[in-house]
């Protein structure tokens, strides 16, 4: 459904424009994703329903998929603690964010973390 490799540029975009402070995220159980007005979509011909899809989250098929992933590929991947035990670094302690744009409304580090 997402148009093609080359539009993964309208998410960096987005990317950047969150960490400048100009674009929307709405928290998810993977992280905090694009809200619909917030995404470049100039040129594509989405449909509302089509948008709707691609900015949903359903935890169970991450379920499904992370279990899917081969374990020496699941310690680099993201984890997610909505969904799988805390993330914590070599010295057993939570990871954090550095960049406050990462941080969810309340200032805590996003439900997302790299792991070591």
């Amino acid at each position: 459904m997402w148009p093609g490799f080359g539009d993964n540029s309208r998410v960096l975009k987005w990317i950047a424009e969150r960490l400048e402070g100009r674009a929307e995220a709405v928290d998810t159980a993977i992280g905090r994703l694009p809200t619909a007005e917030s995404l470049d979509l100039t040129g594509l011909s989405l449909t509302d329903d089509d948008l709707d899809i691609l900015l949903t989250v359903d935890p169970d098929v991450w379920r499904e998929e992370a279990a899917l992933i081969p374990p020496p590929t699941r310690s680099s991947a993201i984890a997610c603690p909505g969904l799988v035990a805390g993330v914590r670094g070599p010295d057993r302690t939570p990871r954090r964010h550095a960049h406050p744009a990462l941080a969810n409304d309340s200032g805590q580090p996003s439900p997302i973390a790299l792991s070591a």
